[in-house]
This record gives structure tokens, sequence and C-alpha cells, in this order.
């Protein structure tokens, strides 16, 4: 069970990883791990949660460029779980709720549960990090949090304040970055008035 994810970002982001898919036939169905210095997957402390999330791992997709993260959910707590909800969002304002966990039971307090990372990783080579045109500078930032668990015994623990808060600020800083790169376009469009 992975915790599968396509949002508008995979758009954003097609195009600087931008890679001849004729010549990647044979790769649709293998993934690569993405280095944190292109994008940076964080996880978000949260002292009162009662489950952490554990070895965070982003991968794409080499023929189709869709993301997946792999990732472990321990519960810290005292009460069984009947539900963890994990939600992910992107300095491009967009994102979503992942799968939630566990899939079916109970998640035990001590017991940790894996999402599988995908089953063919290629390794990342300088030959393929130059393919793929990753030259180490940051392209966006992932975050995953948990929003809501829902324990075995009905009552539940939510965080949704602090996930909304998170969404507006990529929101807010989303649309701030756009703006500034339409003004930086829009000023080497103009055309320059001569001195007289």
């Amino acid at each position: 069970m992975s915790a599968k994810f396509l949002v508008s970002f995979v758009f954003v982001l097609s195009a600087v990883f931008g890679v001849d898919a004729q010549s990647k036939t044979s790769r649709d169905r293998s993934y690569v791990m993405v280095p944190s210095a292109e994008i940076t997957l964080a996880i978000v402390a949260q002292p009162g949660a009662p489950v952490r999330i554990e070895d965070p791992k982003l991968f794409m997709n080499m023929q189709t460029h869709d993301f997946e993260i792999s990732y472990n959910v321990r519960n810290v707590g005292t009460k069984a779980i009947s539900s963890v909800t994990p939600v992910m969002w992107t300095s491009y304002g967009t994102g979503g709720t992942l799968n939630p966990h566990p899939a079916t039971g109970v998640l035990e307090p001590g017991a940790i549960i894996k999402t599988s990372a995908p089953e063919q990783v290629t390794e990342l080579t300088a030959e393929l990090r130059n393919e793929l045109g990753w030259k180490g500078r940051m392209k966006g930032l992932l975050i995953v949090m948990i929003e809501r668990v829902t324990f075995a015994d009905g009552t539940t623990y939510l965080d949704v304040d602090a996930s909304n808060a998170l969404l507006h600020y990529f929101e807010v800083l989303s649309d701030k970055l756009e703006r500034l790169q339409n003004l930086e376009k829009s000023a080497t469009l103009m055309p320059r008035k001569r001195k007289s």
C-alpha cells in the first residue's frame, strides 16, 4: 500500500524534469529517488500527535513524472488507532490527502505501518541527473503532516487548523511568486526609452 498522489504540482514540474519520452519507454514503470536538493520532502513536527511519520522518501516516475512518497507511520501513543489521515502540501499551493492508514484493522501502540516504495527504482547516476536537468537547484518543497487520527474507541486527534494554515501560507507564497515572475517577464518585454 503506497501513498500515491497526482497534483497540479506535477504539471508545474514536468517542464523542469523534461525527459525525451520516446527514448525512455523502457522506463515507464521505473522510478528514481528525488534528491533533497531538487525537491525537499519534509515532515511537520507535531509533538502532540499520537503518531509519527518516519523515513520519508520521494520518488518520481521516469516516464510520467508522477510522484510517489513512501514512509512509515508509528503509533507513539497509548491507544489503538483505527485510522490515520496524512496530508501533503506543496510550495506551489497544491496537495491533498494521502491514503489513510491502516487499510484494515488497528494500529496498536508501538506498532509501525510501512508504506511501500516503488518496485523498480533506478539508481540516480550523474548521466541520469544531467538527463533530468537536476543541477541541485531547489524547485519545490513538499510537506507531509498528520491531519486526523481516529482511535479505536471513536475519539479523534485533529490538527486541521495547522494543516489549513500551512496550505494557506503556500497558496499566498505561490501567488506572490507567480506575480513576481510575471513582472520579470513583462519588464524584459517592455521597450526601453531612448535618452535624448
